[in-house]
């Protein structure tokens, strides 16, 4: 096989296509993850769980008026 008559271009746009995959499975799995606490007695809590249990910050009102 002759390499200059062959379509090597396909190939690098393949592989082109595997890392922007590589790269979009990465940011996917990275933003889903959650860092774990371990307690002083060696307990391990998920920092999402304990989180999710309180109840949602209360916001306090702020003055729109314009002075």
């Amino acid at each position: 096989m002759d390499l200059n008559s062959s379509r090597l271009d396909l190939f690098y746009w393949l592989l082109t296509c595997i890392g922007i995959a590589n790269l979009v499975f990465y940011v996917v799995v990275a933003t889903r993850y959650s860092y774990k606490t371990v307690m002083a007695g060696g307990k391990v809590v998920d920092d999402k769980a304990s989180t999710s249990s309180a109840p949602p910050p209360q916001l306090l009102p702020t003055d729109q008026s314009s002075s």
